[in-house]
């Protein structure tokens, strides 16, 4: 299965959905995608959902394919054991494609633990016009280089208090940095 809910109306909720897997090849690469054209999906939230994967071929519980406004996606918990790093299938929360512009996003309380090592590990999108916040997320990962880039910076949103770790005997270090310039 590609996913479990393709949204192509504006206002959709998804609300305390739990996803999991039968067994290897048994579950979704993405379990919500909007892949319509640009705003088709606006309004789109996802909150107090689960998704608990065996897979290593999984790409993030959220897909968005073309620009979108109001974007919430709150108090989320993932946990994969995919390392899927290639940009618009990573094993991260949300996966938007090239010019997928969210303008004001609500990204926050969610829990992502992966097995990247590598790439944009909370949210991959290579847009810097991008409006809102991500704030109070929490990514464990692999990716011990010491980059911890969890996709938000540069992307236009404000980020406050992303908590980012790559190894389960160490708390968390603010990403991106806590600015210093008073």
């Amino acid at each position: 299965m590609v996913t479990a809910f393709n949204v192509t109306a504006v206002g959709c909720t998804i609300d305390n959905c739990r996803f999991t897997n039968a067994g290897t090849n048994l579950d979704f690469l993405a379990c919500i995608s909007a892949t319509g054209a640009a705003n088709t999906a606006d309004g789109l939230t996802v909150t107090n959902c689960n998704w608990t994967t065996i897979d290593t071929d999984d790409f993030g519980m959220i897909a968005i394919a073309a620009a979108l406004n109001d974007l919430t996606v709150v108090g989320n918990h993932m946990v994969t054991t995919s390392a899927q790093n290639t940009a618009g299938s990573c094993a991260n929360l949300i996966n938007c494609t090239a010019g997928a512009v969210l303008l004001n996003a609500d990204i926050g309380w969610n829990r992502v633990q992966n097995l990247m090592t590598q790439g944009e590990l909370l949210f991959s999108n290579n847009g810097t016009t991008n409006t809102g916040f991500a704030y109070n997320n929490y990514v464990q990962h692999a990716d011990v280089t010491g980059t911890h880039d969890l996709g938000t910076n540069s992307s236009g949103l404000g980020n406050f208090q992303n908590l980012s770790v790559s190894t389960n005997i160490l708390s968390g270090i603010i990403v991106p940095d806590i600015d210093v310039n008073n």
